[in-house]
């Protein structure tokens, strides 16, 4: 799915994951970073989004809040962030067996920096909402909007 929310003006990655690798040798995302995240779910030649999350918040002064360090930024939402009640460096493993996924794809964004500073949950809301206007569901392991 091409999003109509420009998600072109941001710095950006991706890298692929299987149940078999680690999360964190896999994950390039930034660790110092805030912006978003789109999980696809990757078979042949077609790739179906799963999940939309974020990570950052503004703070009431107008600064960025980024995790702390070690487990820090987008990298450290990515992997150690909790869904599927656990930390996704071992949820997503388990759920991609339950789900038989055998390979994701993560893209990630940054989209609050020097360049751009736009609220990571502002664009992940409405990239969610983009999603579900067009579907008339969540993606699969998006509990909630």
């Amino acid at each position: 799915m091409n999003f109509n929310f420009n998600l072109n003006n941001y710095s950006t990655g991706s890298f692929t994951f299987t149940p078999q690798e680690d999360l964190f040798a896999k994950c390039n995302a930034p660790q110092d970073k805030s912006g978003v995240y789109v999980v696809y779910k990757v078979g042949g030649s077609s790739k179906e989004i799963i999940y939309i999350g974020s990570s950052g918040h503004i703070k009431p002064n107008g600064d960025i809040a980024v995790r702390s360090s070690g487990k820090g930024g987008i990298k450290g939402r990515i992997v150690y962030g909790h869904q599927f009640k656990d930390k996704r460096i071992r949820s997503w493993k388990n759920q991609m067996i339950i789900d038989n996924i055998e390979l994701l794809e993560i893209d990630w964004f940054v989209t609050y920096c020097d360049k751009n500073r736009d609220s990571p949950l502002y664009v992940e809301i409405n990239l969610l909402h983009e999603f579900y206007k067009n579907n008339n569901v969540l993606p699969k392991w998006n509990l909630k909007l």
